[in-house]
């Protein structure tokens, strides 16, 4: 066993409790939910969680106060600093390097460069002044992040530093809408991880500054529980011609299904169809038979599985495999080309929760995650909620990476 591995003993005064948040799978003796039918930790924080079947023996010591970590600068650079991306940390120090002036670009494909190997995802900070080595150096520290030192260009793997495979980071300016006229959960948790997290601030916007006020953003998020049926034909043309014109769009859970043709008519994606039932004779049915059929048939949320298009900036830094959360039995149907990012996995994706066969069956092969482009601009949608009542971890790195990776990609 690896050192640093946690071990949560089930034998203790909180046992049950501890196997009912690690298990991945907690099965309900009777199927009726107000809330949530899935919230296994592990899988909710993307964390890999292993069950014992023995006592683990080993030098364990207790965990105290968890130490942040210390960030450095390795080597003095000649031409750039290089950092690979890595969801929180990354982002903030991303974010005080382009405050700062610092020009940022992006690794699109793997590199080796002097004996180190940069996935997709590594920022390059190029040296423009001897004030870089002092900003590179107060910005690792102050948000724990790593940064390498490269005195050469030339690669020994892949495309070298400064072709044209290093697109410059935009700083973003960042709108939000709601929280008027979107779920306020939704909205909260987008406020509590930009703001408090991340560090990151933006604007709330109502859906009436469509027409007026978008010019100065680079992305909108749209948190869950919007309608684009509320909004009027003027306001949708001129979000439109926002994205078109260069604009980012992140539309989260509910408000990814708005964004099709019947609503805001910004995608092609189309929402999965529900199967057609086979004709049989009707028959009567009580109350209590329909309440049964519509219990089978509820999805109060359940954790799925998709993989990732690993090439896709959305995914760099990720795992290929994620559990992702739904909240209903839409999802969008697969198109075939390189929009549908994350596709959910296998015959069974819901891999925790209450979910009957028919919907299981109707989710198998949807397309969990989506980006499509409009012009020049983009348009990300999320079929559950990356940011889960502000729980949900393990997908919150995939809506910072469109958040900050594709403005300008």
């Amino acid at each position: 066993m690896a050192p640093g591995t946690v071990i949560v003993p089930l034998d203790q005064p909180q046992g049950r409790l501890a196997r009912a948040l690690m298990e991945p799978n907690a099965k309900a003796e009777e199927a009726y939910f107000y809330d949530v039918a899935a919230w296994s930790l592990p899988m909710a924080f993307g964390v890999d969680t292993y069950l014992a079947s023995q006592p683990v023996d080993g030098i364990l010591v207790p965990i105290g106060e968890l130490e942040a970590q210390v960030g450095r600068v390795e080597q003095r650079a000649g031409v750039a600093y290089l950092h690979r991306w890595g969801g929180v940390p990354s982002a903030r120090a991303l974010r005080a390097l382009q405050q700062a002036g610092e020009q940022v670009d992006l690794v699109t494909k793997k590199i080796e460069l002097q004996g180190k190997e940069y996935p997709a995802g590594t920022l390059v900070v190029w040296i423009s002044s001897e004030d870089t080595h002092e900003t590179v150096s107060r910005v690792a520290l102050e948000t724990g992040t790593v940064f390498y030192g490269t005195s050469s260009g030339w690669t020994d793997v892949g495309p070298d530093l400064g072709s044209g495979s290093f697109p410059q980071l935009a700083h973003a300016n960042i709108a939000v809408l709601g929280p008027s006229s979107v779920s306020s959960t939704s909205y909260g948790a987008v406020w509590s991880f930009l703001e408090q997290e991340v560090g990151i601030s933006f604007t709330a916007i109502s859906a009436g500054d469509f027409g007026r006020n978008l010019d100065r953003f680079d992305v909108l998020v749209i948190p869950s529980g919007f309608r684009g049926s509320a909004m009027g034909e003027r306001s949708k043309e001129a979000l439109a011609d926002w994205v078109r014109g260069g604009g980012v769009v992140l539309a989260l859970g509910s408000s990814a299904f708005q964004c099709g043709e019947s609503g805001l008519g910004l995608v092609s994606h189309e929402v999965r169809k529900a199967p057609e039932k086979e004709k049989s004779e009707p028959k009567r049915r009580t109350r209590a038979d329909l309440r049964e059929e519509r219990r089978l048939q509820q999805v109060p949320g359940n954790i799925v599985q998709f993989d990732l298009d690993p090439d896709h900036p959305i995914a760099f830094g990720q795992s290929t495999r994620i559990h992702g959360f739904i909240g209903s039995a839409r999802i969008f149907d697969l198109k075939g080309d390189a929009g549908d990012v994350g596709v959910l996995a296998g015959e069974n994706p819901v891999v925790s929760g209450f979910i009957s066969e028919e919907n299981q069956k109707a989710l198998a092969g949807g397309v969990w995650l989506v980006e499509e482009r409009m012009g020049r601009g983009k348009v990300v949608l999320f079929a559950g909620d990356p940011l889960f009542r502000s729980f949900w971890r393990g997908t919150a790195d995939l809506f910072l990476n469109a958040l900050l990776l594709l403005a300008n990609h």
